[in-house]
């Protein structure tokens, strides 16, 4: 049986008040860039912060410019600032190249800022197989209030008119200090959207499948942001944390 006292003499550490510390969390507060949900494994991270090597940028129409910024920033000291051309193509855009190290869910997700008004924007995804190219895209319609899925095969820039709508009334505030974090996984395997993530809402995309072309390329992923300014205007958009994931759930 049992004998003698407790050890009072025996030190413990304080209890945590919030359960234990999940790794992603641990990374987060160590340093990392915090993510939307934090799911999917990191297989590239860019907050901007140094320069613009990692990405190729695109320009297209009067006053059309893609550079860092120290006006804004979701965190640290820069961001993308993205302006429009007024005329011809009216784009600003950065793409990201990179090899398929395995194909599964892959994820990419950015937060931006709105300062004012603009025609359109598409986060977009090209999966290079050596046969064709399989393209997914997700836009949101500025005048319309609407986010929209790729349905079909279009020239560069892509216009509305080959996107659907899959939700609206989807009004952003635009405000230089509000940050939105958009969030879009899709599946290598099966061809077919998974989720588009916007702040807080979350919508099923599983029904729909990338639009297919014939395109003998190299084997590659190409992931790409695009703004469309307004005719006459320049308009812009700041850009910031651009993540990559892969195993997605």
């Amino acid at each position: 049986m049992p004998r003698g006292g407790p050890d009072w003499g025996v030190i413990t550490g304080p209890a945590p008040t919030g359960g234990d510390i999940a790794i992603a969390e641990l990374a987060v507060r160590t340093g990392a860039l915090p993510s939307i949900d934090r799911l999917g494994q990191v297989v590239f991270v860019n907050g901007f912060e140094g320069n613009l090597a990692p990405f190729e940028t695109g320009l297209g129409g009067t006053g059309a410019a893609a550079a860092l910024s120290a006006a804004r920033a979701r965190n640290g000291s820069n961001s993308l600032l993205l302006t429009g051309g007024s005329d011809g193509d009216r784009r600003a855009d950065f793409t990201r190249r990179m090899p398929l190290a395995v194909v599964s869910r892959l994820g990419v997700e950015l937060s931006f800022i709105l300062p004012g008004t603009i025609d359109y924007w598409y986060l977009q995804l090209i999966h290079f197989d050596g046969a064709n190219a399989n393209t997914y895209a997700v836009a949101w319609d500025d005048a319309n209030d609407r986010l929209m899925r790729l349905s079909s095969d279009s020239t560069f820039p892509l216009p509305l008119t080959s996107f659907t709508s899959f939700a609206t009334g989807i009004n952003l505030f635009a405000a230089a200090s509000m940050w939105h974090d958009a969030k879009l996984v899709l599946d290598l395997i099966t061809g077919r959207y998974v989720r588009f993530r916007l702040n807080n809402v979350t919508y099923d995309l599983s029904a729909f499948s990338a639009v297919v072309a014939v395109n003998a390329a190299l084997p590659r992923l190409e992931w790409f942001f695009l703004l469309r300014s307004r005719s006459t205007f320049n308009d812009q958009i700041y850009v910031d944390d651009f993540i990559l994931t892969q195993n997605e759930p």
